[in-house]
């Protein structure tokens, strides 16, 4: 979740994409299910994204997501 966009957070989405799926990719599935570790995640990715951004982030949310 981020404040209305801006050119340089367009341009950086694509950074911001690579970062999520480079911290959720080869998850233990447990990351996702046990609440502990799904908010231990949440914060990682937010502190990934605000390191090599200069997108905003106010909270990551983790809305929909498949685990086989």
């Amino acid at each position: 979740e981020v404040p209305e966009s801006s050119d340089a957070e367009i341009a950086e989405s694509g950074v911001v994409q690579d970062v999520v799926t480079r911290d959720l990719t080869n998850l233990d599935p447990a990351d996702l299910l046990v609440r502990e570790r799904r908010e231990r995640l949440k914060l990682r990715l937010a502190r990934d994204i605000r390191a090599q951004t200069d997108v905003p982030v106010a909270r990551v949310l983790l809305t929909d997501f498949t685990i086989r």
